[in-house]
C-alpha cells in the first residue's frame, strides 16, 4: 500500500509511486483518523514518552533520516513539477 499525506488539500505520496501509475490513473484512497481529540492526545502522550526514552545518538540518527527523507521528497516534488533540482 502506498502511503500519502494531505498537504494543502492535495494527496502527496510519501514514497515513489509504482511505475504503472501514470498520469490519469484512477486510484482508491482509504484512510484512518483517530476517532477523537482524546485519542489524539493519548497518541501524543505515548509519543512523548517514547521520545524521552531515547538517547542523543538515537535522536541524531532519527534526525539524519528525517533530513534525508525531506531532501528526497523535495527533490521528487521539484522533478514532478518540472522545477530545477
Amino acid at each position: 500500500m502506498t502511503k500519502a499525506i494531505i498537504r494543502n488539500g492535495a494527496v502527496v505520496p510519501m514514497e515513489p509511486l509504482p511505475v504503472e501509475w501514470t498520469d490519469g490513473t484512477e486510484v482508491n484512497l482509504e484512510g484512518e483518523m483517530p476517532e477523537s481529540a482524546d485519542e489524539i492526545e493519548r497518541q501524543f502522550d505515548e509519543l512523548d514518552c517514547l521520545c524521552l526514552a531515547g538517547n542523543e545518538a538515537e535522536h541524531q540518527k532519527l534526525q539524519s533520516a528525517l533530513d534525508d527523507a525531506d531532501r528526497e521528497a523535495k527533490t521528487w516534488m521539484r522533478r514532478e513539477m518540472g522545477l530545477p533540482e
